[in-house]
């Protein structure tokens, strides 16, 4: 909230194509609950063309991916190697995430 009262620009990205946004979030459920709340899509991408879920998914933050599904994820989204959510999952073997993708339309 400070940042913006400044008028910070919240889509400056680093140099892997994440904003702060994107970055934060794949850690930070609270800050991304916030984000959403003011607008930030839950569907947007880095430079790879990987989505917040599909980090979410590769890290195994359930809580990250349930909050993401809860503002509209496009489980079916594709980085720039064909990959998803899911399938990134089941390349790591994480059947907690993968179970949880299935569960939830993947």
């Amino acid at each position: 909230k400070l940042l913006r009262g400044y008028g910070a620009d919240v889509n400056i990205v680093n140099n892997k194509g994440e904003t702060a946004f994107f970055y934060n979030c794949k850690y930070f459920s609270s800050f991304l609950k916030y984000l959403f709340k003011i607008g930030f899509d839950v569907n947007e991408t880095d430079k790879d063309g990987r989505t917040l879920l599909m980090e979410a998914s590769y890290y195994g933050n359930i809580n990250i991916i349930e909050v993401c599904l809860k503002h509209g994820a496009n489980l079916y989204m594709k980085d720039n190697k064909g990959n998803t959510a899911l399938s990134i999952a089941q390349t790591l073997n994480n059947k907690r995430v993968e179970n949880y993708l299935i569960e939830h339309g993947a």
